[in-house]
């Protein structure tokens, strides 16, 4: 035990050495590494794509290929991979945002020229709009956003706590919950760019000091980016008005700066609005109907507790997350931080369909995260400070939640448990031990998927 304790010494002496930049550097060149090695894997719809992907991939295709917002094509586009009674089939819906199109935009078009430059070469590579290049570039960047917004977080907390503190502080929330699975596995849902844009206005806010009515015009545009990516993300607004009464002592230039942001938030908002009214000939809706959500209707406990996808049953870092918050300083920065979380917690248990679908986990509450690994990095802060034994206790919770995520993933990847019902306590524990013995199965059909069937 001696000996495997000064292991654990020397290696995180040996990390605290390495310019923390360098971890995030790693990180995404194993993400996108791993990614990549898992593209050649048979795929039952034939695209790099999936769920929600489709539908925001969709809007691009059709907003730079057709000039037009006309989903109905590129959805017949988008099926004709696949059979007509494969389930991953999408429908003409309009119900998704418009943000992950739009950041999505660089990579698609930079793709799209090297697509025809390749299909003009001679090379046998699809034109459509659908080819492997163009959605495997829009994975990639998504798996670009996340760790950027990881990074930028990292610098946020840099000025609260020690570097280190920071930087494991993010790896650790990262690493232990649902964004490590929508980062790796399905980077064109929305949750990879929504760690981003959230964390990006996080920094707008409390990363460094915006003096100048420039700074707060880019606070407001941040705010409306990552509102633009998942709608529900406006409730952290409230970080604004707190950052305007920390900034200022004049109420003439508050409401300046206050103004500025608002302009922004506006401007970036009229995207959105602008493709609802195209579409349905409003610029403000609820594009899900009017039964989406049921405001006096909420699910506190399920979403926190449920078997099915909770909060803090599926990822329990989130409960010393929320211990954390106490240990905020200033403590009304921790007050304000706590109610955006609160809010949006209000906001994701008043949806009917509370528990995600077939999620990994309470995956709506992703833009929490950047917010919430404040109170781990407090946390985690008020414990390497009292002495050697505490940090070697930190290292081990924070490796034992990265290993139950980890084998979670693993468990929902392969099949083992329900995508989208209650797990039994089982399933919740001891069966993440049969894992390894159901991973190796799975190598040996990919490696050997045994005689195939004649056609009769």
């Amino acid at each position: 035990m001696k000996h495997f304790a000064n292991s654990l010494r020397a290696m995180g002496s040996w990390l605290s050495r390495l310019q923390p930049g360098i971890w995030f550097l790693g990180l995404f060149i194993l993400l996108a590494t791993i990614h990549a090695a898992m593209i050649p894997l048979p795929r039952v719809d034939n695209h790099l794509l999936g769920s929600d992907g489709g539908y925001y991939y969709s809007y691009m295709r059709s907003f730079w290929m057709d000039r037009d917002v006309d989903i109905r094509n590129d959805v017949a586009l988008y099926n004709s991979r696949m059979g007509p009674d494969n389930p991953n089939r999408i429908r003409v819906l309009y119900d998704r945002s418009v943000g992950p199109a739009l950041l999505w935009t660089p990579f698609f078009l930079a793709a799209r020229g090297l697509t025809l430059v390749l299909s003009g070469l001679g090379v046998p590579i699809a034109t459509d709009g659908f080819s492997y290049l163009e959605e495997g570039m829009v994975c990639l960047g998504s798996i670009l956003y996340a760790v950027l917004g990881l990074y930028v977080l990292f610098v946020t907390l840099g000025r609260y706590v020690a570097r280190t503190v920071s930087a494991s502080s993010v790896l650790l929330m990262f690493l232990s919950t649902f964004a490590f699975y929508y980062t790796l596995f399905e980077p064109s849902m929305g949750h990879a760019l929504e760690l981003f844009t959230v964390s990006l206005f996080v920094w707008s806010i409390l990363g460094h000091e915006p003096r100048t009515n420039s700074a707060w015009f880019l606070a407001g545009g941040a705010a409306g980016l990552m509102s633009l990516v998942r709608w529900q993300n406006c409730v952290f607004m409230l970080l604004i008005p707190y950052g305007l009464m920390r900034d200022n002592r004049q109420f003439s230039r508050m409401a300046t700066r206050g103004a500025m942001a608002a302009a922004a938030f506006l401007a970036m908002g009229a995207l959105q609005s602008s493709f609802w009214f195209a579409v349905f000939g409003k610029p403000l809706t609820i594009p899900q109907g009017g039964g989406f959500m049921t405001p006096l209707n909420t699910h506190f406990l399920q979403v926190l507790f449920s078997t099915r996808h909770g909060l803090i049953s599926w990822h329990p870092v989130f409960a010393l997350a929320a211990l954390g918050m106490f240990f905020i300083r200033p403590k009304w920065m921790g007050a304000v931080l706590a109610l955006a979380v609160l809010m949006q917690l209000y906001v994701c248990s008043s949806v009917t369909e509370w528990w995600c679908a077939d999620s990994f986990g309470m995956r709506r509450m992703t833009g929490t995260i950047p917010i919430l690994t404040f109170g781990v990095a407090f946390l985690l802060n008020v414990m390497t400070a009292q002495g050697r034994n505490r940090r070697l206790l930190a290292a081990c919770v924070g490796g034992v939640l990265v290993a139950w995520n980890v084998l979670f993933m693993a468990q929902y990847r392969l099949g083992m448990i329900p995508a989208g019902e209650e797990l039994t306590l089982s399933q919740m524990t001891t069966g993440k031990l049969q894992v390894f013995a159901k991973g190796y199965e799975y190598l040996r059909k990919i490696k050997d998927p045994g005689p195939v069937e004649p056609e009769h």
